[in-house]
């Protein structure tokens, strides 16, 4: 396989990988709308969003990792710096809405 093609195909599944985040946390319009966040970036395996509403953490990071379960790491950005809070780890994709929602206080629906 060709570097591109190789770069194309970890790009699809990149973004393949941030999808299903959003959707087992509700969906991305559900997530933009609940928390304030107008940007998602995929990440290799995973997606970071800041969101509002919470004065103490703003920022979370979810990875895919080997055995097919979520690191989640929660973080305060401020200032251009970004300090890292929390970090969970082994989280299965049904319990990325209540990790979330224990440890920020915000809610994923109403």
């Amino acid at each position: 396989m060709s570097l591109e093609k190789e770069r194309m195909e970890k790009e699809r599944i990149n973004k393949e990988v941030a999808q299903d985040i959003l959707s087992q946390l509700g969906g991305g319009k559900t997530v933009s709308l609940m928390l304030g966040v107008a940007n998602f970036v995929i990440i290799d395996k995973g997606i970071i969003f800041k969101f509002q509403g919470n004065d103490t953490v703003n920022h979370a990071k979810i990875e895919l990792v080997e055995n097919d379960t979520y690191k989640v790491t929660f973080s305060k950005l401020a200032e251009l710096e970004l300090e890292e809070l929390e970090v969970y780890e082994n989280i299965y994709c049904d319990m990325l809405i209540k990790t979330f929602e224990s440890y920020t206080k915000l809610y994923l629906s109403l």
